[in-house]
């Protein structure tokens, strides 16, 4: 996969209940991760680049957010019910 340009890139606007002013990371890694085969067995490094050439991530002010290690640990190791609904969503398709 080649990278995109960063005005063709697609933009996440899922905003994090608890902070409205964050982007929502763990959900958009929950969707990849429902959508690409294999993606839960990426290492961290290549989860960031993946997420950097396809997505921008701008919170409502239009500030650029980025994803770190620890916001992909944090996701490994969640359980919140909003992730396993995500799950439920494509279980049902």
């Amino acid at each position: 996969m080649k990278p995109v340009v960063p005005e063709k890139r697609l933009q996440w606007v899922d905003l994090s209940p608890k902070r409205p002013k964050q982007v929502n990371r763990q959900t958009l890694l929950e969707f990849l991760s429902h959508l690409f085969i294999g993606f839960k067995n990426l290492d961290n490094q290549q989860i960031i680049i993946f997420v950097e050439q396809y997505f921008q991530l701008k919170n409502p002010k239009g500030n650029l957010q980025h994803l770190s290690t620890k916001n992909i640990s944090d996701w490994r190791t969640n359980e919140a019910a909003y992730l396993r609904g995500i799950s439920e969503i494509f279980k049902n398709l």
